[in-house]
């Protein structure tokens, strides 16, 4: 065989249990067939030999049947299932060893039992056409008793026809043996490939599914702003490019609010940085949880915050903001109490929230509903912080 050991282990073992299941098919149809012909030759004894050798023949088929019939029960079991050839082995040196026993018993060399013989090897073939090795060691076991069952039948020797028969019976052996060795090269190397093709379709599957699973996850890193976790600039502004041209083809509305953190920087210069970014967190993901479906939120930049708020009458707009506002307010930091004392200084967090109402029919560029909900913002944040003012 070609290189098998460039085949890895795994493979071997699925190759084994394969042949395996495959012999055990193969050899109980063989069973179940050759036990018909092998009896049915009990017929051919009655033409040919006297009485006395046709009852001693007849037990001897008995027999040989017999216990090939009880290897072929032992192939249901898991453990004989495993070695599987070595019972085809003893089955096959059972049938050659009962036509040896005739030999011996009647022409000896000079009959022509030696085909009944090669009939059995081709037979065997069919049983077993993986393991060539064994072909080797059940040609020579059957050469072995062919020769001592006619050198025990002294009366009918002839050195020319043994010699005959001899050959035949080691061709026969040569050529099942070569035909197996063929056949078990191609199909092991068959498997072998077959098996290497699942193994590459099931390695690229999976690397569809990981650059699936990266594709999406790079595509959301990309939406998303590292610190909040909430969407970025960039893609806040794809979406509210798509939310205007949208509703200005349903001729609805929506509000645009931008808001940012009363006295930010304060917050920083008082309790540093890292808690400022806790808060812009904190803030964030307060405002995440307390928005209905169809709103959306995005960090415009530093403290900012952009929302989307779908249609909604004024009333029900003005109570979902100033939910947000105290939930924001009584919300809670990570690492404590969102109203810290530092310095005696209290942190106190609120926002100023600048709104537009807007509608697609009025506006038509994103640059312009942005610059007037920022001016709407200003306005708060110079008159009085923590305040919401609406543009209708």
């Amino acid at each position: 065989m070609r290189k098998r050991e460039t085949v890895s282990a795994e493979v071997l073992a699925k190759y084994k249990q394969f042949v395996n299941s495959v012999m055990v098919t193969r050899a109980r149809v063989v069973v179940f067939i050759g036990n018909i012909f092998f009896m049915g030759f009990s017929y051919v004894d009655r033409q040919i030999f006297p009485p006395d050798h046709q009852q001693e023949f007849i037990i001897m088929r008995i027999i040989v049947c017999s216990f090939v019939l009880a290897l072929f029960a032992l192939s249901f079991t898991e453990k004989v299932k495993k070695n599987i050839v070595w019972i085809v082995d003893l089955g096959a040196i059972a049938v050659v060893s009962g036509m040896c026993y005739v030999v011996y018993k009647t022409e000896g060399a000079s009959g022509k039992y030696y085909e009944g013989i090669n009939q059995a090897m081709w037979a065997w073939l069919l049983a077993n056409s993986f393991y060539y090795k064994h072909h080797i060691f059940v040609g020579g076991v059957t050469l072995a008793l062919y020769t001592i069952a006619a050198l025990a039948n002294p009366a009918y020797w002839d050195l020319t026809k043994f010699v005959y028969s001899f050959t035949m019976i080691g061709i026969t052996s040569f050529y099942v043996t070569l035909l197996s060795k063929f056949y078990e090269s191609e199909f092991f190397y068959g498997f072998a490939r077959n098996e290497a093709l699942k193994e590459s379709e099931r390695q690229l599957a999976e690397s569809n599914e990981k650059l699936s699973v990266l594709y999406q996850t790079a595509d959301q890193m990309s939406k998303i702003d590292d610190l909040t976790k909430i969407y970025n600039r960039r893609y806040f502004l794809e979406v509210l490019t798509q939310k205007l041209r949208k509703y200005k083809q349903e001729n609805t509305f929506f509000y645009l609010i931008i808001f940012d953190i009363d006295h930010f920087k304060e917050i920083n210069d008082t309790y540093g940085h890292s808690v400022g970014d806790e808060v812009i967190r904190t803030v964030a993901q307060t405002v995440l949880q307390s928005l209905r479906a169809n709103s959306y939120i995005g960090r415009y930049g530093g403290d900012e915050f952009m929302i989307i708020i779908d249609k909604a009458d004024k009333d029900i707009f003005m109570k979902r903001i100033i939910e947000v506002k105290e939930a924001i307010q009584n919300a809670k930091l990570a690492h404590g109490s969102v109203k810290l004392v530092s310095g005696g200084k209290e942190l106190k967090i609120s926002v100023s929230v600048g709104a537009l109402k807007v509608d697609p029919q009025k506006y038509d560029s994103v640059a312009s509903i942005i610059e007037l909900a920022d001016s709407a913002l200003l306005k708060v944040k110079q008159t009085k912080r923590g305040e919401i003012n609406l543009i209708e």
